[in-house]
């Protein structure tokens, strides 16, 4: 017996340790039917699904994010066209995808990433749309305050300096714990709709509290077609174009798992929950207690 729960145990506990802990949950939009689809980081097996609110029908892009602390996914249909429906957020139960709520942001065109943060008593929503800026809105469920061109933009030094600056190239990824990620490409020369079409890719970190233009670091992007983002929990996530789902080390872009989505083409922003750290240290200790439990009875 003492042999089997070993057995049994060893494997949770090897998560657990894990950078990619056990339990976590990355959210990404199918654009086939246009179902959220939830999936294992580690293994890529799908875990449930659910119906969009509002299905994408061939809309190049889609904002999709966590917010409050795991309990709400936010969902925004992106652009084109710049209509009245591309200005609807949609706070759906990321489990059920039951509605909870919809609010409306005036920031047009509509999102390639959305992330989210809290501070004291306020919250954050940033939004971009590719080749364009950066937005944080404060409080957006009531009203809410637009800053544009939002952290590093436009002739911020790029990580390559012979470049001439940078563009948003696609998602956004952030939690709670004071770390914003954005997806964003390096530029020869400004302007134009499609000025990330085809130019290098980079991850950068910047703040999301002072409106600074120089990232806090930055990475080269896992792949020439990642357009993807989400953050929780000291973990990051990309997706591309082409269908892969990657695990990151969010200091140094390293790859820790590489896994294939059920759907080949993937071309919208994504969402994760890691679980906290706390709860995945109670679950140690309780597995150390029903060890030592063990070991007392075999010497008796």
């Amino acid at each position: 017996m003492k042999r089997l729960m070993i057995a049994l145990l060893t494997p949770l506990l090897l998560s657990v340790a894990s950078p990619s802990a056990f339990g976590s949950v990355v959210w990404v939009v199918n654009p086939d039917s246009g179902d959220i689809v939830q999936i294992d980081p580690r293994s890529g097996d799908v875990l449930g699904s659910f119906a969009a609110p509002t299905k994408p029908e061939g809309d190049q892009n889609v904002g999709l994010t966590i917010a409050d602390g795991g309990r709400t996914l936010l969902y925004q249909l992106g652009s084109p066209p710049f209509d009245e429906e591309r200005k609807t957020v949609y706070e759906l139960d990321p489990y059920t995808g039951l509605l909870l709520n919809m609010f409306s942001v005036d920031v047009q065109p509509g999102p390639s990433g959305l992330s989210w943060s809290e501070k004291d008593d306020s919250e954050y929503l940033f939004t971009v749309h590719t080749s364009g800026d950066v937005h944080r809105i404060t409080d957006p469920r009531s009203g809410g305050i637009d800053t544009f061109d939002w952290g590093p933009f436009g002739s911020s030094p790029s990580p390559d300096f012979s470049w001439t600056g940078i563009a948003p190239a696609g998602g956004l990824g952030g939690d709670s714990t004071r770390r914003q990620f954005g997806l964003y490409c390096m530029l020869a020369t400004q302007g134009g709709p499609d000025e990330c079409s085809g130019q290098p890719l980079f991850i950068g970190e910047f703040d999301p509290y002072m409106d600074l233009q120089d990232f806090i670091n930055f990475f080269p992007a896992p792949a020439s077609d990642t357009i993807g983002l989400a953050f929780s929990n000291d973990v990051l996530f990309a997706s591309t174009v082409s269908g892969r789902l990657l695990t990151l080390d969010p200091n140094t872009g390293a790859i820790l798992w590489d896994v294939a989505l059920p759907f080949s083409f993937a071309p919208y922003d994504i969402a994760a929950v890691v679980p906290e750290p706390a709860s995945l240290t109670l679950f140690g200790i309780g597995v150390a207690i029903v060890m030592r439990r063990m070991r007392r009875r075999a010497t008796r």
